[in-house]
């Protein structure tokens, strides 16, 4: 059993630091849990969903198309009066598209960034009003020549967004590591020879090197985590040796993120001994500084009352499902009722948390 809950908590870290991480890779570099979705972290595990990039602020544009002053016009978002998604309203584009003297395309992140800022609409307009809104913003940034490349390697974004399969493994890490840790690096290589397919070797590296180099030390400090052979001071020399092995920049993060964690970690300990608000106030300002605590203050007492309301749900809907005088008909209907308390993405999380309630009861 303490091995189980070992390993839980180790996916749960590696998930944490990994999405920290990516966010980092964003030019934005503002931390997730600064975000106002934070109060959605206890079910993200459950969800399918992409990590895209958020606005940042870019310099001030003008019509000069040269690689010395970038483009980011509002009108770019204009597309045929289209109306701009929620999405992507009062923001700018995350990213600046550079051509050089010779009017060609200068590949770097950029361009992921760019792509990714219009993609993070994709749950509000379809995917071809997505991609024309990126071409009028190449086309609106760059010269002729740059513009058609990077118009090529949006396509073959695209198709590689289409073509990628999220993991889906046959076990559990609890039930069979050895096997669980193998589909994974299946899934790491396949989906790096698929970027490499669509994409070909030098945008792929462009645009996923640092993300690929860091899959991989989460994958070999999951191993070193996971192997029961391995006491408690071999694994953190193990893991020291892989940090080692980072780039210098890389290496900062991760051991600031590391840090961070371990404030989250003794923060969740408190929430379990029911720690004062308080202490756990003074832990976040200490590594967030106060605005971002005061957030989570809020978000605390969002999340407790979200507790509150499915618990309650919870409770009334097994009374009513262990009622003897209630047809199967009348305890549907009843539940149909109590969920007439929650709006439509509350639901979805409802039903998400119920499936997991369902599973710890078998």
């Amino acid at each position: 059993m303490k091995n189980r809950l070992t390993i839980v908590a180790v996916i749960i870290l590696i998930i944490v630091i990994s999405i920290i991480f990516k966010m980092f890779l964003s030019k934005d570099g503002k931390n997730p849990i600064l975000q106002d979705n934070a109060a959605q972290q206890k079910i993200d595990s459950y969800k399918v969903a992409n990590d895209l990039s958020k606005p940042a602020s870019l310099p001030k544009s003008t019509n000069n198309k040269s690689s010395e002053t970038p483009i980011t016009k509002n009108q770019d978002l204009n597309l045929n009066g289209t109306a701009i998604p929620p999405a992507l309203s009062d923001t700018k584009v995350d990213g600046v598209l550079r051509a050089d003297s010779n009017g060609k395309l200068i590949i770097n992140r950029d361009i992921r960034h760019v792509f990714d800022y219009f993609l993070s609409a994709r749950s509000q307009e379809s995917l071809d009003t997505i991609i024309s809104r990126i071409k009028n913003h190449i086309n609106n940034s760059l010269p002729s020549e740059a513009a058609k490349q990077a118009t090529e390697i949006l396509n073959s974004y695209i198709a590689y967004q289409n073509d990628l399969k999220k993991f889906e493994p046959s076990v559990t890490l609890e039930g069979n590591k050895d096997q669980y840790i193998s589909e994974l690096k299946k899934t790491f290589q396949e989906r790096m020879d698929l970027r490499r397919k669509n994409m070909g070797d030098k945008i792929a590296d462009v645009f996923f090197a640092e993300e690929e180099s860091y899959d991989n030390f989460n994958l070999q400090n999951l191993e070193i985590q996971t192997n029961d052979a391995l006491s408690k001071k071999e694994k953190d020399d193990k893991i020291k040796v892989l940090e080692d092995q980072l780039p210098e920049e890389l290496k900062e993060r991760y051991k600031r993120k590391r840090e961070e964690a371990y404030v989250e970690s003794e923060i969740n300990e408190l929430f379990k001994n029911e720690g004062n608000e308080q202490k756990i106030h003074q832990l976040r300002e200490s590594v967030y500084g106060k605005e971002a605590a005061d957030r989570l203050g809020q978000l605390d007492k969002q999340r407790k009352e979200w507790q509150n309301r499915v618990e309650e749900y919870q409770k009334s809907k097994d009374t009513i499902l262990g009622s003897s005088d209630l047809s199967n008909e009348n305890k549907q209907t009843k539940i149909k009722e109590l969920e007439k308390n929650f709006n439509g993405t509350e639901l979805i999380e409802l039903e998400i948390l119920e499936k997991i309630r369902a599973q710890k009861k078998k």
